[in-house]
C-alpha cells in the first residue's frame, strides 16, 4: 500500500464559498497585532527570512501583510485571557526555534509543500484533488523524519487526513486501536536514522527520555510545520482562519498499557504541547469518538494529554459510521462527503455549547 502521512490541500485546491471571517479577525485584532509588532520589532523576520519563517503567507502576500496574518495566530487567543505578554513570549520562543534548532524542520516542510504545490499546479489535477477530498502526498511523505519506522506504523489505515473544502477545515482522523504502539517504539529505538542530526529541534519535558520518544516527537513537529503551511495557504484561499480538526476514534481500544505504549503517549502529548506553542491557533476542535464505556471514567486522563488550548474545544461523541467511513475512503476517495457530514455535525453541536467569545 502506498504510505501517506499527510493530505496537502494546497493553493489551487479550493474556491470554497466560506464566509470571509479572516478579514474580520484581522480587523478585530489590528490593535493587538500592531502592539505585538512593536514589542517584537527586534526579532521579526525581514524579506530574506519571510518565506521560511512565516508559514507560507509570504510571498503569497507582501511582507507586511504576511506578517499580520502570521501574527494573528499568536494574538487570536488574547480575547480568551492570553495577554500580550504571553503572546510576546510565545512569538519570541517560536521565532528563536524557527531560526535555530527548528530551521531544518521548516526547510523540509517548505520543500515538501512547495513541491506538492507544483505537482498540482494544473487545473485537472487540482479538480481531481478537490473532488476526491484526499490526496496522497508523496513529497511530504518523502521528507518525513524517521520514516523507516513512522511511515511503516502510521499508514493510511491509522492516520488519515481529509480536506473539508466546504467548511475550510483539514480533518485528521486517528484510529487508535489500529496503531501498534509497541512495534513503532521498538522500531524507532532499534534502527539507525539519517535524521538524528536534526533532533535538537525536540525539547524533552518528560521524566522519561528515550531515543524513540525523541524521534517520534521530531516526526510530529515536522507534521505540525506542514500543517501550518497547508492551513496558511487554505486560509488565504478561503478567507477563513483554517485549523486542523482532529477526530480520534477509540472504538474497541484496549485498557492494556505497556511501558512502550506509555512512552508513545507521553511523546505524543509532549509534541502536542510544544507544537501548540510553536504553531499557535493551528489546532481546532478535537473529537474523541466512540470511547468504550469501560474507559469513560478515565476521560479526564485522556483530556490531559492535550494542550489547554485544545481542551477548550474537546468533545466526546459517538460516530457509528466513522470506522466504515474511513475504510471506504481508502478505496473510494469520493466518499468523503458523507463522512465529513457526520464529523461536521458533531463539531457543530460542540460549538453551539461554547460561549460566543470562545467559538472558532
Amino acid at each position: 500500500m502506498h504510505r501517506c502521512w499527510l493530505l496537502a490541500a494546497l493553493p489551487l485546491l479550493t474556491q470554497a464559498l466560506a464566509p470571509p471571517v479572516l478579514k474580520a479577525r484581522l480587523e478585530a485584532q489590528e490593535t493587538r497585532i500592531r502592539e505585538l509588532r512593536k514589542r517584537c520589532e527586534d526579532v521579526l523576520p525581514g524579506e530574506d527570512e519571510a518565506a521560511l519563517l512565516l508559514d507560507g503567507y509570504y510571498p503569497a502576500l507582501d511582507r507586511d501583510e504576511a506578517l499580520d496574518h502570521f501574527l494573528l495566530r499568536f494574538v487570536d487567543g488574547v480575547r480568551d485571557g492570553i495577554d500580550l505578554a504571553d503572546a510576546e513570549s510565545t512569538l519570541r520562543d517560536s521565532l528563536e526555534w524557527r531560526r535555530g534548532v527548528g530551521r531544518i524542520v521548516l526547510e523540509k516542510a517548505q520543500e515538501a509543500v512547495n513541491e506538492a504545490s507544483n505537482v498540482t499546479s494544473d487545473a485537472s489535477a487540482s479538480t481531481t484533488a478537490r473532488q476526491k477530498g484526499r490526496w496522497k502526498n508523496a513529497p511530504v511523505q518523502r521528507n518525513l523524519p524517521h520514516k523507516f519506522a513512522v511511515g511503516e506504523f502510521l499508514t493510511d489505515e491509522q492516520l488519515t487526513y481529509v480536506l473539508d473544502g466546504q467548511r475550510a477545515r483539514l480533518v485528521c482522523c486517528i484510529q487508535g486501536r489500529r496503531i501498534d504502539e509497541d512495534g513503532l517504539m521498538q522500531a524507532l529505538e532499534a534502527q539507525s536514522s539519517p535524521d538524528d542530526h536534526a533532533m535538537d529541534c525536540v525539547d524533552v519535558e518528560e521524566a522519561v527520555d528515550t531515543l524513540a520518544m525523541r524521534r517520534l516527537q521530531h516526526s510530529f513537529l515536522y507534521s505540525k510545520a506542514v500543517n501550518a503551511r497547508v492551513c496558511a495557504l487554505l486560509s488565504l484561499k478561503t478567507g477563513v482562519l483554517v485549523t486542523v480538526v482532529t477526530v480520534n476514534d477509540l472504538k474497541d481500544v484496549s485498557l492494556r498499557s505497556t511501558k512502550l505504549a506509555g512512552q508513545f503517549r507521553a511523546a505524543l502529548g509532549g509534541a502536542a504541547r510544544r507544537g501548540d506553542r510553536l504553531f499557535p491557533t493551528l489546532a481546532g476542535p478535537t473529537v474523541i469518538a466512540n470511547l468504550p464505556k469501560a474507559i469513560q471514567l478515565l476521560v479526564g486522563l485522556v483530556a490531559n494529554l492535550f494542550p489547554v488550548s485544545v481542551r477548550r474545544f474537546l468533545t466526546f461523541a459517538r460516530i457509528d459510521s466513522l470506522d466504515e467511513g474511513l475504510r471506504r475512503l481508502l478505496v473510494e476517495p469520493d466518499a468523503s462527503a458523507a463522512f465529513l457530514d457526520d464529523v461536521d455535525g458533531t463539531i457543530d453541536k460542540m460549538l453551539r455549547r461554547l460561549p460566543p467569545n470562545a467559538k472558532q
